[in-house]
This record gives C-alpha cells, sequence and structure tokens, in this order.
C-alpha cells in the first residue's frame, strides 16, 4: 500500500490537441535529387490524437506547414537556391509501445507545395500529391511530445523528397 502511495497515478491520458515547432533536413530523390543539395526545413505541426490511459492502438490527425531551402547542386539551375512552401494533412495509426508515453506513429496524407523554381518530373512550381511518414514519439512530462519521423512525400506524383523532421509538441 505505502507503494501504490508513492507512484502518483494518472487519471488522464496524454492530451488530445497537439502543436508545436518542427524541423529538419530534407533530401530531393529521384527526379528531383540532382537539382539541389540537401536543405533544412522548419515549420509548425498541430494535431488531434485521443488516446487513453489503458488504449494500445489509437489514430491521430494531423497537419503541417512545412517552409524548405535548399542550395544548388547544379550549375545550370536559374536560382542558386530553392525555396518551397508546403501544407499537408494526414492520418496516422498510434501503436502505444510502452507504457510510459512511447509511440510508434505510421500513417500517409496529402501535400500541396509550390517552390520558387519549376522542378522535375513535370517542370512545374506547384504540385499535390501523397506522403508517407514512420514516426516515433514520446511524452515528457505530462503534455509535451518529442517526435522523429522518416517521411517520404510527394510520392508518384511529383518531386520526391526524403524527410527527417525532429518536433516539439505541446499538448492543447
Amino acid at each position: 500500500m505505502l507503494v501504490a502511495m508513492a507512484v502518483p497515478a494518472r487519471a488522464d491520458g496524454p492530451p488530445s490537441g497537439i502543436i508545436g515547432p518542427i524541423f529538419g533536413a530534407r533530401e530531393g530523390i529521384l527526379d528531383v535529387g540532382p537539382q539541389f543539395q540537401l536543405g533544412a526545413l522548419w515549420g509548425v505541426e498541430a494535431g488531434w490524437q485521443p488516446m487513453r490511459p489503458a488504449q494500445r492502438i489509437g489514430l491521430a490527425l494531423r497537419w503541417r506547414t512545412i517552409f524548405s531551402g535548399y542550395w544548388s547542386a547544379d550549375s545550370s539551375n536559374v536560382a542558386a537556391g530553392l525555396r518551397v512552401i508546403e501544407m499537408d494533412g494526414g492520418a496516422y495509426a498510434r501503436f502505444a509501445v510502452s507504457d510510459k508515453g512511447r509511440y510508434f506513429d505510421l500513417g500517409g496524407g496529402w501535400s500541396v507545395l509550390r517552390s520558387n523554381v519549376p522542378l522535375a518530373p513535370k517542370n512545374q512550381r506547384s504540385y499535390t500529391g501523397p506522403w508517407a511518414g514512420l514516426a516515433l514519439e514520446q511524452l515528457i512530462g505530462d503534455s509535451t511530445f518529442v517526435t522523429f519521423e522518416i517521411r517520404a512525400g510527394e510520392l508518384a506524383s511529383g518531386p520526391t523528397t526524403l524527410s527527417a523532421i525532429f518536433g516539439v509538441k505541446f499538448g492543447v
């Protein structure tokens, strides 16, 4: 009984609403790969991811605005750098992998992006298309999540990129 009193009980689960900054690195692959080198990304992510304390599987809905900047890898590029703004939304299946607030997320969705220069494969500045991501998320304290995600974007329809995204999201 003394041990039970020493460990505080968590009556509520993790926060359902989240919002916070994201940052990371992004590399163009496939058709757009030869045009631009490794770039940086930054932005904001918000979402709704309800999970009760004993729940092992759940669903999350998230949306992001991402800004990216790349350096030119080809001297024939018109611009010395590439700037991209992207907005996306998606759904994730969430799996609780421990009782300590650690989650494994597998998801996908749709994005819209716009660049300052035309990009392969269609030599356009605007694209829409699907993306897929795999994330590990850790709850710190009662309401802060730290996330690492690997994401492939604009699959099959646009400039395909591979991203490593770090995030710190706060419960709301």
